[in-house]
Formats: C-alpha cells, sequence, structure tokens
C-alpha cells in the first residue's frame, strides 16, 4: 500500500512539473532605441551581467536579432535587439519592422539617452507603430531614459535621489534636472495613442561610470508588465526575490495568495464533483503538488523533480507511508478519507501558506503553524 502510494506521489509531482512547464512561456522583450544610447548595458544590467547568448533564434545582417539566453537556473529570456535607426532603410520600413517583431514579445523596452535634447525620430516611429491597425494597443512600452548621470551638472554625480515626487527645495539641481527631464519625456510620449501609457524610468545601467541607478525598479516594472503566463519564469530568471524591495516582496506575496486562494477554490469544487468521496485525494494531491511548484517559481526558485520532493519531505509530507493530502488532513480531528468542499479547501489552504513560508524564507513551518492556517480557513470557509 506504501509503496503504492509513494508510486501516485511521484506520478502527481511528474504530470505537475510537466503541466506548469507547458503553461508557461519564456519571457520575450523587444529592445528599441538609438545607437549609444546603451541598449546592452542596460540589459545586462538589469539581469545582473549573468546573461549567456545560447542560440540565434533569428538572426540577418541590418535587421533584428532574437537570441535565447539563460541566466541563474538555466531558465531562458527572449531578447530582440534592433539595429539604429539609422541603419534600416526609411523610418516608414523601420516602423513597419517594430511591428512585425511586437506580435512575438511580452514588453517593448525603449531606450533614450538622457542627454539628448530632443526625441522626436524616436517617436514618429513609434507613432508610425502605435497608429498601425495590426499593432496591438495592449503591448506594454516601457521606455528607460538611460544615463541620467550625464545630464547637469554632469560632475555631480551622488545617488540615490529622490525622483517620484514633486519638486522639492532640497531637491539638488541635478535632482531637478533630471525631473524635468522625466516629465518632457513623459509629455512627449503620452501622445502615442495606446491605450496603456508607457512608463519611464530614470536609470543609469553603465557601472564603469558610477553608481548604477534605477535597475531596481526597472527590473520590477518589466514584472508587472509581463503577463503571467510569462512572469513566473522572468522571476526565476532575474533573480528577483533574491534582493527585492519591500515593494516588490508585497507583490510576490499577493501573487502566491492569489495561487493558494485559486487553488483552494479548485480543490473544493473538485470534491463537490467528485461521485466517489473516498478518492478525494487522488483528485487533489495534484492539486497541491502543481500549486506547491507554482509558489515556488514566485519566489524565484527553479522547481525540478529533485527540488519537489526536497520541499514535500520539507513540508512533513513522507514518501513512503502518506501522501500530502493525508497529512495535512491529519491535523484536523476526526477527519480522515471522506471530506466536504470546506475541508479541501481549508487542507489546500493551509500547504499553500505552508508552501510560500517555506520558499520565501527557507524555513519549514511546524505541523502546528499549519493547523492553525487549515483552521482559520475552515473556520471563514463554514462562514461564508
Amino acid at each position: 500500500m506504501a509503496e503504492d502510494l509513494g508510486k501516485k506521489i511521484e506520478e502527481a509531482i511528474k504530470e505537475a512539473l510537466r503541466k506548469f512547464d507547458r503553461e508557461q512561456e519564456d519571457p520575450h522583450f523587444l529592445v528599441l532605441g538609438a545607437t549609444g544610447a546603451g541598449k546592452s548595458s542596460l540589459i545586462n544590467r538589469v539581469f545582473r551581467a549573468e546573461l549567456h547568448p545560447v542560440s540565434d533564434v533569428k538572426s540577418t545582417t541590418r535587421a533584428f536579432s532574437t537570441k535565447r539566453y539563460t541566466a541563474s537556473g538555466n531558465n531562458p529570456i527572449l531578447i530582440t535587439d534592433s539595429p539604429g535607426y539609422g541603419e534600416v532603410g526609411h523610418d516608414e520600413e523601420y516602423s513597419r519592422m517594430v511591428v512585425n517583431e511586437s506580435r512575438k514579445c511580452h514588453v517593448i523596452i525603449l531606450v533614450l539617452k538622457a542627454d539628448e535634447k530632443g526625441y522626436q525620430r524616436d517617436l514618429d516611429i513609434l507613432t508610425a507603430v502605435f497608429s498601425s491597425p495590426e499593432f496591438d494597443q495592449e503591448k506594454p512600452l516601457l521606455i528607460a531614459l538611460n544615463q541620467i548621470d550625464k545630464l547637469p551638472p554632469v560632475r555631480e554625480w551622488a545617488p540615490p535621489y529622490a525622483l517620484g515626487g514633486p519638486d522639492d527645495s532640497d531637491d539638488s539641481e541635478k535632482a531637478k534636472n533630471i525631473k524635468a527631464k522625466l516629465q518632457l519625456v513623459r509629455e512627449q510620449f503620452r501622445s502615442l495613442g495606446g491605450r496603456l501609457a508607457p512608463l519611464v524610468d530614470p536609470v543609469m545601467s553603465e557601472p564603469r561610470e558610477g553608481t548604477p541607478f534605477g535597475i531596481e525598479a526597472f527590473r520590477e516594472h518589466l514584472f508587472d508588465a509581463l503577463p503571467k503566463v510569462a512572469k513566473l519564469k522572468y522571476a526565476r530568471a532575474a533573480r528577483i526575490a533574491e534582493k527585492a524591495s519591500r515593494e516588490l516582496v508585497v507583490k510576490l506575496d499577493h501573487m502566491a495568495d492569489a495561487i493558494i486562494a485559486c487553488n483552494a477554490t479548485a480543490a473544493a469544487a473538485a470534491v463537490l464533483a467528485n461521485p466517489v468521496p473516498v478518492s478525494d485525494w487522488i483528485i487533489l494531491v495534484p492539486l497541491q503538488i502543481g500549486m506547491i511548484v507554482e509558489i515556488g517559481a514566485v519566489y524565484g526558485k527553479t522547481i525540478d523533480w529533485a527540488t519537489a520532493k526536497e520541499t514535500l519531505a520539507a513540508l512533513g509530507a513522507g514518501f513512503a507511508a502518506r501522501t500530502l493530502f493525508q497529512g495535512i488532513i491529519s491535523l484536523l480531528p476526526g477527519i480522515k478519507n471522506m471530506l466536504g468542499p470546506p475541508y479541501a479547501a481549508a487542507a489546500t489552504y493551509g500547504m499553500g501558506k505552508a508552501a510560500k513560508q517555506y520558499f520565501k524564507t527557507g524555513k519549514s513551518p511546524s505541523a502546528e503553524q499549519i493547523k492553525k492556517a487549515v483552521e482559520a480557513e475552515l473556520s471563514r470557509q463554514k462562514a461564508n
């Protein structure tokens, strides 16, 4: 019996990993900008200079080039780089190429040099892109105002600068000039016509010229802009959970909580629809394992076969004698194999909270902590 249970758990883990991988997409970014804007240095800095090209997805002379990169844990990222504006015929041709490339990417990144006097050519090209009937108006555009250290006074570079609020009498001349340039760029590109107003981030990406600035915020905004199908792979590849800001930690926590709530609801529905109550655990084990895999990805963990087994063991689900489902249910007095929807939801919720704590802190919660989470959710379920 124990051997059969162990095999069923192994099968459930493998299927959860396969399903999770099938439902994810490699994050794909299209990077635009004039020659010298610092596109390469920005991308390398965003991903902590750990990107290594492994293959050319598409590369042609004087055209757009897409490469597949791997970062931590071999998590792939696709980056389509663009030639300088002057290298590809007329601007109309360039705009058509951007429209074509944008169909394949999740987010468009425009890199501008902060010390340029104007961005009319960038604006003309993107205006043509956004006005094209073939362009997806929902496609996010992130603008990186790069090399802000070169704004006057050039010799001053003493970050951090508080650039999020209105002008302040205590602002240095540098901060005032950066704010003014940000406001100008926002006003210029607000007219693009897409439904999503472009976000403008001030950055300094070249470490040889001083302390980098704005990279964490830009990294987080890329995370925000990605669709869910690509968010989790990006979280792992960019390792955004390791040195996350307080704001990003809150976002990751909310994302994990949403996954837990969704799976708890799915567990209740599955038990309600199951005509054979004693087999509830057969339905719920794959669901709970899939939930754990997804929560791990939120916190930047690459979940493979070995990690999945290690995680389940750490959460108290032995492979020889009991299933993950049975381990959690044993915390509820008088409950064995037969469950109602509230109990199934509560058990799944408790396991989700335990997995969240484990991946977030590296420490497994105690049985008593899991029990309290399960009981609290059970009370909430019964009250609804």
